[in-house]
């Protein structure tokens, strides 16, 4: 894989990991916009590098690899984005529909939120290499029929 496209990759997670921060402000969306960031975020970004044309045919392991960098970016892009932003609009509104998210991020201290960060990045890249995998499974399966 070269270095533009794997710098393609980290970009388009990371515009990802942003949307989804401010979708995931919203009340009704924040479920959804979350449930979107831990899963399937790799699939967006192989559909659109595909399109252009940077990746013509790629195989298992960097299936797996991309699927490992869009979680891993996206996921603390987006806390980066969302957990400031949550906890200036805390001080401001009372943010009931985040449960005990607010308290605990108004409680704990800069290396508690670190390793909390680290450690759902990765589960996110866990679940988005799952994805990726199941897509190139699917891809591959589609391009021999």
């Amino acid at each position: 894989m070269e270095k533009e496209t794997l710098k393609q990759i980290v970009i388009l997670s990371a515009l990802c990991g942003v949307a989804l921060a401010l979708f995931a402000l919203l009340p009704v969306i924040v479920k959804l916009a979350v449930f979107i960031l831990m899963t399937c975020v790799s699939l967006p970004v192989i559909f659109l590098l595909r399109r252009a044309g940077a990746l013509q045919s790629f195989t298992v392991k960097e299936s797996l690899i991309i699927g490992a960098i869009c979680g891993f970016v996206s996921y603390a892009v987006f806390s980066i984005v969302y957990l400031p932003l949550v906890y200036l609009l805390s001080t401001i509104f009372a943010i009931g529909y985040l449960g005990g998210f607010v308290l605990m991020l108004k409680l704990s201290n800069f290396g508690l939120i670190m390793m909390f960060t680290i450690f759902i990045s990765i589960v996110s890249v866990l679940f988005n290499s799952f994805t990726s995998l199941v897509y190139f499974y699917i891809a591959d399966l589609k391009r021999k029929l």
